[in-house]
């Protein structure tokens, strides 16, 4: 899997404005404010320094100390007992081997991403977390605590979970999990929900493969359900699900709102058999759906549900979606509104775009044209001479396609997710870049 390298930066955290607010008592007048801020800058060395680098492998001990376990060479046994050392901006290496945990929590939270706790696999190491016995989730993570938590380039496998492989609620938030898989839960890939703290969001997922979660049959399991805002889905591939593949849907208005689902390939989920589409925006406002490549699935794109406005679905490629009663590109349901639908590609579906919303804007989709890909769906490249090229509009808020290709390259943007480079083959599996777009949040 692809690796990610980010550079630590300095930031200021609740310890440093503590420390700040006791200066002021004892730095009377305008003076405490220069000397606070050359204190700040001493304390974000200090930290800076002491971020630490720890180990975990099969041939360790948990009884080595934390000291001990900052050298390979006597590293912790367990991924919890590598956790256990962990402080803001500290990174636990894992090397290779199938590690039998699950965690409720028990993981310390950063500051922010400038200070975050990092659980990464060591350099190319096959890291699989697989609990040995029925457990919830293999990572189930809801205490204030549980923020700003990397997990990187790991295998999670939830064989033997009852539900999710991997759940952010109650008080957790700001949670990134990158260049990793998560499959084979009885329940959801991924879940999000407020729970009883109301957060649960502002997370990350990035570079992933969600694959073969759920029981295969009904459909209310899907390999991302996202019941908060604020989240961002990308450059993830995401298949074989029991029912959607991402769905945002949450059985509270506006609930679901903000979530960006962006450059991700969506294929052959509604495992069920059932109504299931390859995205459903639900129950929100402000969602961004964008330069996805979605086929083999129920359906393509769903809005509906909990009176959903103000979303947008642009440069999305939606092919060959047959499966089941639904079979639509793109289907605005009623209820809806002010949906902003544009530059789409929709071929070989079952049907086209369905509009029965209020305010919807479609501008400059193409549904029944021949787009002339290369060789669909393993290669969505577009070939000379695809009505497709140069002749989508302009979106200020979209800047390359579903490869990284700037946008436009032509006169005009491309429709679809894919922009025309001279025939250069996008492919019809996920290549992800090595320098990941990330929230600022």
């Amino acid at each position: 899997m692809a690796q990610t390298e980010r550079a630590r930066k300095t930031s200021c955290s609740k310890g440093r404005v503590v420390s700040v607010m006791k200066i002021r008592q004892h730095l009377p007048g305008i003076g405490y404010l220069t000397h606070a801020l050359i204190v700040i800058g001493f304390i974000s060395s200090v930290e800076i320094s002491e971020a630490a680098t720890y180990y975990v492998a099969k041939t360790g001990s948990d009884s080595n100390t934390c000291t001990n376990a900052t050298s390979q060479s006597t590293p912790r046994l367990t991924i919890r007992g590598g956790a256990s050392c962990l402080t803001a901006g500290d990174t636990l290496f894992v090397r290779a081997g199938t590690y039998a945990e699950s965690f409720q929590n028990g993981i310390p939270g950063g500051f922010s991403w400038n200070a975050p706790v990092t659980i990464s696999a060591f350099g190319s190491d096959t890291v699989v977390i697989k609990p040995s016995s029925s457990v919830y989730a293999v990572f189930d993570l809801s205490s204030p605590s549980s923020q700003y938590i990397i997990l990187n380039n790991l295998i999670l496998d939830g064989t033997n979970t009852t539900s999710e492989v991997l759940k952010v609620t109650d008080y957790a938030h700001h949670i990134r999990i990158s260049n990793s898989e998560l499959m084979n839960s009885g329940g959801q890939g991924i879940l999000t929900t407020p729970g009883n703290g109301k957060r649960g969001d502002y997370n990350e997922f990035l570079n992933l493969k969600v694959h073969n979660n759920g029981p295969g049959t009904g459909n209310g399991v899907h390999g991302l359900y996202i019941a908060t805002s604020n989240n961002l889905i990308q450059h993830s591939e995401v298949y074989q699900n029991t029912a959607y593949g991402i769905c945002l849907y949450s059985g509270s208005a506006d609930r679901v709102s903000n979530n960006i689902i962006r450059s991700n390939l969506i294929h052959n989920n509604a495992v069920s058999g059932q109504g299931s589409y390859g995205i459903i925006v639900s129950y929100g406002s402000n969602n961004l759906v964008y330069n996805n490549i979605i086929y083999g699935n129920n359906g393509g794109i769903v809005v509906k549900y909990g009176s959903p406005n103000s979303n947008h679905v642009y440069n999305n490629t939606i092919y060959s979606n047959t499966n089941g009663r639904e079979g639509y590109c793109i289907n605005i349901d009623t209820g809806v509104v002010s949906t902003d639908v544009r530059n789409n590609l929709c071929w070989k579906n079952t049907y086209g775009i369905s509009n029965q919303g209020n305010g919807t804007t479609f501008v400059n989709n193409l549904t029944t044209s021949d787009p002339l890909f290369k060789n669909a769906p393993t290669d969505f490249t577009l070939l000379a001479g695809s009505p497709a090229i140069d002749t989508g509009i302009t979106i200020g808020t979209i800047t390359d396609d579903y490869a990284g290709i700037p946008r436009p390259i032509g006169s005009a943007y491309d429709i679809g997710a894919c922009e025309y480079n001279g025939g250069h083959s996008t492919g019809g599996s996920l290549n992800p870049p090595s320098n990941l777009i990330t929230t600022a949040n």
